[in-house]
């Protein structure tokens, strides 16, 4: 930028003079035919954790332009706004016990969960303990310890099933008990719905290495050629099993009633 400021469109700028309530950074000042002033025409202020950020020119939209113009890129315009909202959107965090984790990973995956302990004058430290305690959608519970690395702790978990979990933390600093919730979610990996889309090459490297053949929509007529000339193997199986008569009840009866009945008719047919 230090260079490249000066070979850039001029913008348009009121001649005034600014006052500032608080303290400011200025990125870039005024200059008023060759002349440089201490006049911002882009600065930066934060007070009361309150940041803000002032352009008083016109035709920013210009430097863009003669970027792409110069380079066919836009990387140092973008990365201008870019910066500039990364530091408008940050807002201060002065918990002294702080959690850095995805909300949502899948099954298959490790879930890292970063955790940050600060002093009363916001330094890292990582003396004591930190556990945690995991709860699942079903209320069964989980213990784990933190791993400590040079300044702060980290904890890696596997294997978890799929659903819903919250979590509370503690850790005693300065005779205080610092206490932090939160809750994550672990979903369900469906290769199939990942990639809904045919991959021919894929399909034909596959045919290749196989020894197969692939065919797109052209060739559907040789795939039928192809198909003809395969000798289909007719193959026929057949299943035998063997039950005692005395299984099926049914049958057994209706025999065991016919024979009584004839042993009966030939009893009495001798007596006549």
């Amino acid at each position: 930028w230090r260079t490249w400021i000066y070979e850039l469109p001029p913008l348009y700028s009121p001649f005034a003079e600014y006052t500032f309530n608080s303290k400011y950074y200025q990125l870039f000042t005024q200059n008023i035919l060759g002349i440089p002033t201490q006049n911002p025409i882009f600065a930066f202020s934060q007070n009361n954790g309150v940041r803000q950020a002032v352009c008083v020119a016109e035709g920013l939209w210009k430097w863009r332009i003669y970027e792409y113009l110069k380079t066919n890129e836009q990387i140092l315009f973008d990365e201008l706004i870019n910066k500039s909202i990364q530091f408008l959107s940050i807002k201060d965090d002065k918990r002294p016990l702080r959690f850095k984790h995805d909300n949502l990973v899948y099954e298959n995956e490790t879930l890292m969960i970063n955790a940050e302990v600060y002093d009363a004058n916001y330094n890292l430290i990582n003396h004591n303990e930190l556990n945690i305690l995991v709860t699942d959608q079903n209320g069964r519970k989980y213990n784990y310890s933190f791993n400590k690395s040079e300044q702060s702790y980290f904890l890696e978990l596997n294997g978890l099933k799929v659903g819903n979990y919250k979590y509370q933390s503690k850790v005693i600093q300065s005779g205080k008990e610092l206490i932090y919730n939160g809750q994550f979610s672990i979903i369900p990996l469906n290769l199939e719905k990942m990639n809904t889309i045919g991959d021919p090459q894929l399909l034909s490297t596959l045919s290749l290495k196989y020894g197969g053949k692939s065919f797109d929509i052209k060739g559907f007529n040789n795939l039928l050629n192809e198909i003809s000339k395969i000798e289909s193997n007719i193959q026929s199986y057949i299943e035998e099993s063997k039950n005692d008569l005395i299984n099926f009840k049914w049958i057994f009866t209706i025999l065991l009633l016919l024979l009584s009945l004839e042993w009966f008719l030939r009893k009495k047919s001798t007596k006549i």
